[in-house]
């Protein structure tokens, strides 16, 4: 079996990044590529000891693209996601290399330029996506002399289940499944309409009653397959 498409996969991180945050993300991607069938393919091409998996690291600072999308937001308080993910892929510095990346930000995101609309994250075929965790970040923050089963215990908490399924469904862009989505000024039918219909990750928004009933296994068939088929060689 031939694979393409295998490329590093950096995690970018806002100032401020909380550990618990940034070890949910790491597992959403693991938890993707074993979907996909091609784990052990990112172990042997990129990890050094077999079972650690540490994604590529980067000199790439994603702070002056941050700022640019704070300036470039039209509404208070948020980050404009595609103005944020666009301003990474047009880096200069960023263009020697090939990698997907996940940028992770503790602000809210609004979705584009000519719209306000609230927005978990954004992801770009075969490129990579912004996520935030801004609705969730204080849950997701230690309490002052936690211990680490009372952290272990948080990484399975409906905080952590929705940063973990919210990353998913962007990689899952990223790779491939439903990249288009939709109008610029789409409403919540139109977004609807341009992702995966079943109880999946793909889905186009979450509940709690979701989260918990795809946390076993978030693909449905369809996706999954197709989840697959990006990594093959025609």
């Amino acid at each position: 079996m031939a694979f393409y498409k295998i490329k590093p996969i950096t995690v970018l991180s806002q100032k401020g990044t909380g550990q618990l945050a940034q070890s949910v993300v790491d597992r959403a991607i693991i938890t993707v590529l074993y979907a996909a069938g091609i784990l052990e393919e990112y172990d042997r091409l990129f990890n050094s000891t077999v079972g650690n998996y540490v994604f590529q690291k980067t000199n790439f600072n994603p702070r002056p693209h941050i700022s640019k999308a704070r300036r470039e937001s039209i509404v208070a308080g948020h980050l404009n996601a595609s103005s944020l993910l666009y301003s990474i892929k047009d880096d200069a510095s960023r263009s020697k290399e090939e990698r997907y990346d996940v940028t992770l930000v503790t602000e809210p995101l609004h979705w584009h330029n000519d719209s306000s609309r609230s927005v978990g994250g954004v992801g770009l075929e075969n490129y990579g996506a912004v996520v935030t965790y801004s609705e969730v970040k204080q849950l997701l923050r230690p309490v002052n002399g936690e211990d680490n089963r009372t952290a272990e215990e948080n990484e399975d908490s409906i905080s952590s289940l929705y940063l973990l399924m919210l990353t998913m469904h962007e990689l899952g862009h990223i790779f491939g499944l439903f990249p288009y989505s939709g109008p610029a000024n789409a409403s919540d039918e139109d977004l609807k309409q341009a992702h995966c219909q079943n109880e999946c990750v793909m889905y186009w928004t979450f509940n709690e009653e979701m989260l918990k009933k795809i946390r076993g296994w978030p693909f449905c068939p369809s996706c999954l397959a197709k989840l697959k088929e990006f990594f093959l060689k025609p």
